[in-house]
Parts: structure tokens; sequence; C-alpha cells
């Protein structure tokens, strides 16, 4: 559970075993009162309320006690277990001390049995106990995120950490089902049902995983009695195929594993196969031809072959088909998509005539056209449709490179990368400068993965227009995953710079600019576009987490300590397992007195989160350092630099280490070592020079380095 201190979110200690949660007898119920069912009589029907359960209305002819669960060291009880009889006598016979000894020893099983149904490595509920659940749930999304690294080690922490991102974004109950692969299910709310919400749900929250900087969040959803029947007939083999569908989209495919596999093109594609084979039929052995497809808004009434009728014998139209109630075709042999334009308003003409209110959108395509085939050009007149649909009701639309970025956005949109990107490539082959063309094209690429072709992409777009904001700033996304910052923030700077007035600023590019001054120690800057991120959250009405965080960081940065930690309380409420926060209010509480061990503690916590980010090491090498625990500073400054061997902060760290072990010499090794770095400020090297100046000298005046240690790198101390 999560207590609160100061009002700020404190964690269980991971060496503690995990204790009864209130959300485990909702969840795992029914295995629950099976292990119980031996302690009471077996008249009594048994099954669990929640703690905070109205009262029950009394019913002469059904009897009700309700037995608090009270587990040891929490004041409110866990959950209430009710038992219901219809025998008065067996309720005169059940005494309150045998009840009350009853109630301990369920807490005591329960304890016992509940690390059956959670994974050891995350904490989250394990197979076992998704098989016992699903049936408790609406909704369940099987999410695959990151993969596995070079080694077993790397494998299992990069799975604690995409367990630590589901507990921070994920509502509902989590599960982990093997490296890599988790379960969320989620409770159906009265205006949550059906497939769109459920994958609104999952983009969603693939989206908040994304912006955490996880590379690949593939999600497949679908009903929880579907994924029941699923895992009981073939475990999670079942959702193999939905896997390798959403693997081939790209690292952040999403798909509905309700039925058989969902046809991306599906929207794509007549409705009546039939009609279909008309078509082949008629484009045998053609070299040319155009097809219009017309899409009423509304489905006429009465009969619909008597108005087609009508219009084929008043414009003599030898060829014209019902795809389905609202859908004509029309083929137009040896004909070019423009030539056809005329021939299709005269038709739309006709068919007004007999439906004078209903708006008709017509989209056109031919062949030949690129690359395609003869059985595409159909699917081509459909996506010539969705374009029309953009521009407003009964629009005619040819097939060109606007369709394409318009089908291409589609694709993007659901999460399939793959055919997004063969669209745009389609579009500029055919208008190759078409900036919006090349700004899709470069996002899907970046977030296929492809960043160095997405890089290009975005070069080739500026060379057409060097102040297109969109591209500066996605650019400068790219470059930042790269590595490459200082190029990075100069194409930011210029993004937002060149930023309309009219729209508001990304939320990306603000955090991207933040991170940036905040890594050069130009907390002024950073403050500037907080200023304008916090117009954003209060223009949108969510608070921001990591807005928080990123305030606190910079007003510490720039001493006003009291502020920061006002900031780092607020991002602990919003978000109780951001590590980052949690480090530095350790510290700004140690440093102001506001309770030296919860700082500590606060410390020890965040790298329990991340045990992987070097800073929060030093931070914690720090709290050691302030209390005199010189044996735990060294071994945190040590595995700061482990993480990042060119990290100043850790270096300086082990040089006051040993400047407290009256150790001169490997202080001065460390201390020269970090000037030897260029990323260090002004203000920081002559805080080293006057280090040095303090150190007394060596007789030999030789730098001595850092003994090593039998199996360890030479950044041990």
């Amino acid at each position: 559970m999560i207590t609160h201190t100061n009002k700020v979110a404190v964690l269980p200690d991971p060496d503690i075993p995990e204790l009864l949660r209130p959300e485990d007898f909702q969840l795992l119920a029914r295995p629950f009162l099976k292990a119980i069912a031996f302690l009471f009589p077996p008249s009594l029907e048994l099954d669990f309320l929640p703690a905070d359960a109205p009262p029950q209305e009394a019913d002469d002819s059904h009897f009700c006690l309700l037995l608090p669960l009270q587990a040891e060291g929490r004041e409110e009880p866990l959950a209430t277990l009710r038992l219901q009889t219809a025998d008065k006598k067996l309720v005169k016979m059940l005494k309150d001390d045998w009840l009350l000894a009853q109630a301990a020893s369920v807490v005591h099983i329960l304890t016992h049995l509940r690390p059956a149904f959670v994974d050891a490595q995350t904490g989250l509920y394990n197979l076992h106990a998704l098989n016992c659940t699903l049936a408790n749930g609406a909704m369940f999304f099987l999410v695959q995120m990151g993969g596995m690294r070079r080694n077993l080690s790397e494998s299992l922490q990069s799975c604690e950490e995409c367990a630590r991102l589901l507990r921070q974004h994920a509502d509902g109950a989590l599960f982990s089902c093997g490296y890599g692969l988790f379960g969320v299910l989620k409770k159906g709310e009265e205006n949550e049902s059906g497939p769109g919400s459920a994958r609104r749900g999952a983009r969603l929250l693939q989206r908040r995983l994304r912006q955490e900087g996880l590379r690949r969040v593939q999600i497949v959803y679908l009903d929880a009695a579907r994924a029941r029947s699923i895992i009981a007939e073939s475990g999670l083999g079942g959702f193999q195929e939905c896997l390798t569908s959403a693997d081939r989209q790209g690292p952040f495919g999403l798909i509905c594993g309700s039925g058989p596999i969902e046809r991306r093109t599906r929207r794509f594609r007549l409705a009546d196969n039939e009609v279909f084979h008309h078509l082949q039929r008629k484009w045998q052995g053609q070299r040319s031809f155009a097809i219009a497809i017309f899409r009423l808004a509304i489905a006429p009434e009465g009969p619909s072959y008597v108005w087609v009728s009508q219009v084929e014998l008043k414009k003599n139209i030898p060829v014209l088909w019902m795809d389905d109630e609202r859908t004509l075709v029309c083929f137009f042999p040896g004909m070019a998509p423009a030539e056809v334009a005329d021939r299709a308003e005269q038709i739309r003409t006709a068919l007004h005539e007999e439906l004078p209110d209903v708006p008709i959108a017509v989209g056109i395509a031919g062949y030949p056209c690129l690359d395609y085939p003869k059985r595409a050009t159909p699917a081509n007149c459909f996506k010539a449709l969705l374009h029309a649909s953009l521009l407003g009701p009964g629009q005619l639309v040819l097939f060109d490179h606007l369709t394409l970025n318009v089908s291409g956005d589609s694709f993007f949109e659901e999460g399939d990368y793959h055919q997004a990107i063969q669209e745009y490539r389609r579009g500029l082959r055919l208008k190759a400068d078409d900036v919006n063309l090349l700004n899709s094209l470069g996002v899907t690429l970046g977030a296929y993965g492809q960043e160095t072709q997405a890089a290009e992409c975005f070069r080739r777009l500026l060379a057409l227009d060097a102040n297109n904001h969109m591209a500066l700033a996605n650019l400068g996304y790219i470059l930042l995953r790269k590595g490459k910052n200082a190029e990075a923030l100069a194409k930011l700077e210029l993004a937002r710079t060149v930023f309309p007035a009219s729209e508001p600023l990304p939320r990306e590019l603000l955090k991207s600019l933040v991170q940036l001054y905040l890594e050069r120690q130009r907390e002024d800057l950073a403050l500037e576009v907080l200023e304008d991120w916090d117009k954003l959250r209060a223009d949108s009405g969510d608070d921001d987490a990591l807005y928080h965080r990123q305030l606190g960081l910079a007003l510490k940065g720039a001493g006003q300590n009291g502020k920061a930690i006002r900031a780092f309380e607020q991002a602990m409420k919003l978000a109780p397992q951001d590590a980052i926060a949690l480090a530095h209010l350790g510290a700004l509480y140690r440093l102001h007195g506001e309770g030296p061990e919860l700082g500590l503690h606060f410390c020890q916590q965040a790298v329990r989160l991340k045990w992987d980010d070097a800073e929060l090491w030093h931070i914690l090498g720090d709290c050691y350092l302030d209390c005199g625990s010189l044996d735990a500073a060294t071994r945190a400054a040590r595995q700061c630099l482990r993480l990042d061997p060119a990290n100043a902060r850790g270096m300086w760290l082990a040089a006051q280490i040993n400047v407290q072990k009256k150790n001169p010499s490997q202080a001065r090794y460390w201390l020269n070592r970090i000037r030897k770095l260029h990323t260090i400020t002004w203000e920081f090297r002559e805080s080293i020079a006057r280090a040095l100046a303090g150190l007394p000298s060596t007789k030999s005046g030789r730098k001595s380095a850092p003994a090593k240690r039998a199996g360890s790198r030479k950044t041990g101390q």
C-alpha cells in the first residue's frame, strides 16, 4: 500500500513482503473464497465487499453478517467478508470471539496465498491471476513493450522499468505475462463500451508510454470475455497472430483481437464481391480505364434498383452497379480520370433529380497509376472518397498526391506505419516537393525507428521552406534522440521563434527545450519556456506531472528551493512513482531540515524505482555523504560512474568522499578528470580550481589513479 507523509506518497520498501491490498479482494475473489471456505459452515454463503460498502438492509428471510478484515498495522479494513444464510439458529450460534478469530485466520491465509498470484520480478499480478480475473473486466489490453536486451539481467531490469511506467499511466488491473508482455484489465463504464472506446483507450495508453521514451509499444485490444476464451483455449499463444500483425505495422502497432485479424484496408474495399468480379471482367484486356464511385450521405428510401435504373435510362450508362445501399460504381473503359470528371458530374446531377436532398460524394481513380495493379483501382476510389469527406459533403475528388497524404494519415492513426510510409512515398512520386507529404513521411519514419531517413526528409523540406516550424521541431526531436543536443537545441529554438501565434506550442517542443536548457544549467531560459508550458496546461485543463517535475528542477537550479519543494510535491501527487522528482525532493528535504531521515528514504526509494539513472545515484551518494556514511556514499558514487563514466557530478562526489577520507591524491585525480570535460560550466570550473587549491600537496606531485578492484571498471574508487 502507499502511505502519505507530508502529503507526498511514499512507496513501500520492496525488501518487506507485500501485504494484502484492497483490490485483491475484488480481482482474486474466486480463488480467495475457495481458499477460506473450510473455515466456515457449508451453509454460509461467502463473498467480499469493499470496506466502504453501504450497510446491508435487514431481511427477515435472509440473515447477513459483515466481518471486517483487518491487516496488522493498518487502521482501515482491507475489505468486508459478508456471511449470508437463511438459518437464523446458525447466526445465533456464531459468537463474536469466534468470528474475530476466523477473520484473523482469513487474513493470515490470504496473505500467504497472495504471492501465488503475483509476479516476483515486477510486483504485478501474474498469469495465474489473469486466468482468475478476466471475468471481472470489460476490456483487455495485451501490451508488448521493449524487448530482449544483451543479457538476462538487462532484460529483467527493462521489464521492471516497463512495469513502473504501466503503474504510472495505465488505468486498471495490471498483469505481467512474461518478458516485455503485459496485460491491462479495465472495468467498463456506462459511457465507455464497444471497440471504438477500447481503441481510444489503447491509443491513449500507447501515447502516454511513448511520451516516456519507449521505442516499442504494441497493443492488442479486445473485450475481456473474448480474451478469456482465447487464453482458456490456447494460452498466450492464441494472441501470436495478433502480435505478429501488430509487429508488421511497426513499433506502435495497434490491433483489435476480437474475431479474425482485422484488415487495415477494410474501408478501402468494395462491400460486394460480385461487383468486384464484374469490374474484373470489364477491365480484362483494357490498357486504360477509370472508375467512379458515388457515395450517398444517407441511404435512399424505397427499393434502390428503381432509382438506379432510372439514372441508367436517362444517361445511357451501360455499366452501373450497386455496391451497397449508399454506394454506386461506374466503369469507364479507355478514359482518364480527368475525362471522367465531367461524365461523373452528369451522373450526379441525374441522381440529384431522383434524390434532391441527399449529398453525393464522388471518388475517381484510373489505371495505369504509379505501380498500382488494376485490382487496386477501386481502393484508390475509396481513398479519394475519404479525401472528399474532409472537404465537406458532396465533394468530387480525383485520386492524387493529396489523397495519398490523407490515406497515409489514416493508416498512421491506426498504427500501421508500414502502410502509411508506402502511401506517403507514392504521393511524393506524384509531387516530389509537397511539404506536407515530406513532413508526414519524416514523422512516420521517425516513429518507425528509421531516424536517419526521417532526418533526411525534414532536411529536404527545410531546403524548400527554411522556416517551416513543423519541420524544424520534428528535426529537433530526431536530433535530440540521436544525442546531437547542440544541433537539436538550435532547431527547436528556431521552431519556437517561427511558430504561428495562432497555434499553441506543442507540449513535445516545450518539454524538449526545457530538458536541453536544464542540461546546460540555463534555468533562466527553462523557466521562460515553462511559462509557455503553464499556459498550455491551463488551456487544456489537464495537470501534468512532468511539468511540475521540470519546474522543480529549474527552480532548484535557480536557488528557489522553497518553490522547488512545492513543485516536486505536486509532481509526486500526480505521479507517485516519479523517481526523479522523488530523489530531488528527498535531497531538498535534507538540505532544509524538513525530515532528514525522510529525505534519505526518498532517495533510496528513487534508486529502487529507477536503478539505471546515474544522476539518482549521485543524489543518493550526496545524502549518504551528508549523513557521514562514507562507505555507502562510495558505493553510490561507484554505481553512478559505472552507469555514466563521464558524469561530472559523480566525479565531484568521488572527490568529496576522498577529501573526507583524507586521501588528497585520489581527490585530485577525480577533480582533474572533471576539468578535462568540455560540458561543464565556468562556474563549475572555478569550484574545481578552488577545491584543487585547498588540497594539500603530495610529495611527488604525481596524480595517482584509484586502485582497481578485481572485476571492476576503472571508475571504481
